[in-house]
């Protein structure tokens, strides 16, 4: 027996500006996150390196622009609770490949347009080590 698939009405239009109000709450509620963990707010760009480490013992904020492959990536020191940033910025001459932290879970894939920034939001939890996605995250932007 072969079941239709139904499709509800299509939306009337894209309106950016309704993503872009999401994304203005969205921020508001990290910041404010953010801000509860005192020293640990601080954003730091990291040299590049192809196994970069993302110490969060005083940073929740983190940028990496890429210039090679990551082939691999470690998390440490995170505190329960805490949010943490990824913000990866693509190579503008050639699309790279990024490799997320074992304890990152549900981690985007990041864009492979060039010169784009992927950003995606996680939250610590202390008991398992491990950063949770609380957003699929932005890619391409």
């Amino acid at each position: 027996m072969t079941v239709p698939l139904v499709l509800g009405p299509a939306p009337e239009r894209y309106d950016r500006a309704d993503q872009d109000r999401v994304r203005q709450a969205a921020s508001g509620s990290v910041m404010t996150l953010l801000r509860q963990f005192g020293t640990r707010t601080a954003t730091a760009t990291l040299p590049f390196s192809a196994t970069p480490t993302f110490d969060a013992a005083n940073l929740s904020v983190f940028r990496l622009s890429l210039t090679a492959n990551v082939t691999s990536s470690t998390l440490l020191n995170g505190a329960d609770g805490q949010p943490l940033i990824f913000l990866i910025k693509q190579d503008p001459a050639v699309a790279r490949t990024f490799v997320w932290p074992a304890n990152v879970k549900g981690a985007m894939v990041i864009s492979a347009g060039l010169s784009t920034v992927s950003a995606q939001v996680f939250v610590f939890d202390a008991a398992s080590n491990n950063a949770y996605a609380l957003s699929p995250g932005v890619v391409g932007m």
